[in-house]
């Protein structure tokens, strides 16, 4: 699945339109799980692309495509994921180095629990987050909440997933 996602990735950045952005992102995750109440804390690492053209004056708009590679732990479970996710993004750009960036995402969710056999699922959620650009090199920090939807042992469950992310990328 990872090969496909960077396959997509490459596929999106060869794209010809106005600004493109790939970055490494770290988080901070947090995962609340509805059926069990487990909180679990826990750290990621991530690819993304940012792909956005001009609409009018300083509103741009594209999409992102991306992984994050997610591991968690908590008094129940141990816990971890891997989330692929793309959606639709609009920016704000209030000047040439300083921007906000509005996402919505889809997300399909590769999950291991305590050795188990994977289980999967997907998910869907927004982000918000702000972008700084020296010359080409950009840093950012993202607030990306996201809902999972599966089925773990026979049981229906939901999980909420609270993402802090940082990230350090490249626009060309």
């Amino acid at each position: 699945m990872t090969k496909k996602i960077l396959a997509l990735t490459l596929l999106f950045a060869s794209q010809s339109m106005a600004a493109h952005n790939l970055s490494v992102r770290v988080g901070l995750p947090s995962y609340s799980d509805a059926v069990t109440s487990d909180e679990m804390s826990g750290s990621s690492i991530g690819i993304d692309l940012v792909d956005t053209s001009e609409i009018y004056g300083t509103l741009s708009g594209g999409g992102h495509l991306g992984a994050n590679f997610i591991e968690h732990k908590g008094q129940t479970y141990e816990l971890k994921t891997g989330e692929y996710y793309f959606g639709p993004l609009a920016e704000i750009n209030f000047n040439d180095n300083f921007s906000m960036q509005a996402r919505l995402t889809l997300s399909y969710i590769e999950a291991k629990w305590n050795k188990r056999p994977n289980q999967y699922s997907w998910g869907a959620g927004y982000g918000v987050g702000f972008k700084y650009a020296l010359y080409n090199f950009t840093l950012g920090v993202d607030y990306q909440p996201f809902i999972s939807f599966a089925k773990i042992d026979d049981i229906n469950r939901g999980a909420t997933y609270n993402h802090f992310l940082l990230s350090a990328g490249y626009r060309f």
